[in-house]
């Protein structure tokens, strides 16, 4: 192929990709997030963890370009409005979902570049804990985007989620292979509320922050009934404690870690979003750790 062939083809992809940014739906997101993480991550499970491990012709630092320019695409979709309707409420709802999913996506690919660097080290030992790791957060990005087209589907339907809050801490309890997750409950049925957004953003934001933050490596899932009314979820982790004064202020817009500089942008949208459900949520220190308080109204069995 000629260079003139090749600066056309080029150009024409890059006026694809500028389309696909612009683009004005959230299914449109979720279609550029599958297509544009397939590939590295067909790349990244084939170099590092297939058993032909090193044969595939991309160097390290290539994947880690690639996986950067994902970041920025994903980064950079640009949606003016999500609801066609105009309907207000909606397009808040849909707006958060559209923040959660981009940052918790965004979140994953990242941590897959500090995996490179890591079995660019063992290359000829093979790291087992790595190569988990890895796995988890390539499975956890697809199980975003099955959530986050979920949810949205049912918030433009004019319908709320009904979440089966104990299926949903056994989904989340089998996609964290590097944390020891127990779950206990005390409640009736199926304890079932209803929310605008996804309860399973809520249970990975906080476990991921957990790990991140905290370097966990317990964390214990309660979930009870209070007064046939409510319904608890208690969510404690062994990790690192929060600074005295920063249990209200991790939820905010911009919060700073002093020991790793990241935003609590996560646990600001994903209260947004339980607020939006009228839950509530707070975080205190205890004994051993963490442990994060979820509340949302119980929906009574028919």
């Amino acid at each position: 192929m000629s260079i003139f062939e090749n600066n056309i083809c080029k150009k024409s992809e890059d006026s694809s990709r500028k389309e696909q940014q612009e683009s004005g739906s959230l299914q449109s997101f979720i279609d550029v997030v599958r297509k544009e993480t397939a590939e590295v991550l067909r790349l990244f499970k084939t170099k590092f963890l297939s058993k032909n491990e090193g044969m595939i012709s991309i160097t390290s630092d290539a994947l880690e370009k690639k996986i950067f320019d994902i970041v920025d695409v994903i980064r950079n979709v640009k949606i003016k409005s999500l609801a066609k309707n105009k309907d207000s409420q909606k397009e808040n709802s849909l707006q958060i979902i559209l923040s959660i999913s981009r940052h918790d996506t965004i979140n994953k690919l990242v941590s897959l570049i500090s995996a490179i660097h890591l079995l660019k080290e063992h290359d000829n030992e093979g790291n087992k804990a790595i190569s988990e790791e890895v796995q988890t957060n390539i499975a956890g990005i697809e199980k975003i985007l099955e959530k986050t087209e979920e949810t949205a589907h049912t918030i433009i339907s004019g319908e709320s989620l009904i979440h089966n809050v104990r299926q949903v801490a056994e989904d989340i309890k089998e996609t964290y292979d590097n944390l020891k997750v127990k779950i206990n409950y005390d409640c009736h049925d199926k304890c079932l509320i209803k929310t605008n957004g996804s309860l399973y953003s809520v249970f990975d934001n906080i476990l991921a922050n957990a790990i991140r933050h905290g370097h966990a490596t317990e964390a214990e899932i309660n979930i009870i009934e209070k007064n046939n009314k409510d319904l608890l979820i208690k969510i404690k982790n062994n990790g690192e404690k929060l600074k005295r004064g920063s249990e209200e202020k991790i939820f905010e817009k911009g919060f700073k870690s002093k020991e790793t500089g990241n935003t609590g942008l996560g646990l600001a949208l994903i209260r947004d979003d339980i607020e939006i459900s009228h839950g509530e949520i707070n975080a205190e220190n205890t004994k051993d750790g963490v442990e994060f308080i979820i509340k949302f109204p119980l929906l009574q069995s028919k």
